[in-house]
This record gives C-alpha cells, sequence and structure tokens, in this order.
C-alpha cells in the first residue's frame, strides 16, 4: 500500500510537469486539433523563442529572484530574532 501511494504522489507530481512540457513543443494549430495528441507531430522551439523575445522575460526573472532572495533573508532575520 506504501508503495501504490508513492506512486500515486509522483505521478500526480510528474504529469502536469511532463504535459506542460509536451504542449510547449507543439505548434499552435497543433494544440488547437480534435481529438488532442499527447506528442507532439513536429517538436518545435519556437514557442520558447517567442517567450523570450516577444516580453522582457529574463528582466522578469531576474525581478521575482530578488524579490525571493530578500524576502528569504527578511524572514530567516525576522526568525532568528523571535527564537
Amino acid at each position: 500500500m506504501v508503495w501504490l501511494a508513492a506512486a500515486t504522489v509522483v505521478i500526480n507530481g510528474f504529469f502536469p510537469a511532463a504535459w506542460i512540457l509536451l504542449t510547449s513543443l507543439k505548434t499552435e494549430t497543433e494544440l488547437l486539433k480534435v481529438p488532442i495528441t499527447v506528442w507532439p507531430e513536429d517538436a518545435s522551439l519556437a514557442n520558447y523563442e517567442t517567450a523570450f523575445t516577444a516580453q522582457p522575460i529574463l528582466r522578469f526573472m531576474w525581478n521575482s529572484l530578488v524579490v525571493a532572495t530578500l524576502s528569504t533573508v527578511l524572514c530567516v532575520l525576522v526568525g532568528a530574532l523571535a527564537a
């Protein structure tokens, strides 16, 4: 039972990440295709190129890193002083 529960947790955690990765490699027409396909017929990295060129995503990632770092430092500092 423990192994079954562990397998269920792993599958529930892994499936969405795998689905997102496989979907990101599909073209727009393939995304709208009925019935839905799991594997991309013609894998393409064009979606990643668009993501990195249409918006300043590297700037967004930097901002997220700064906010996460500062909030972590602040939480550790407050927690240490409260202890």
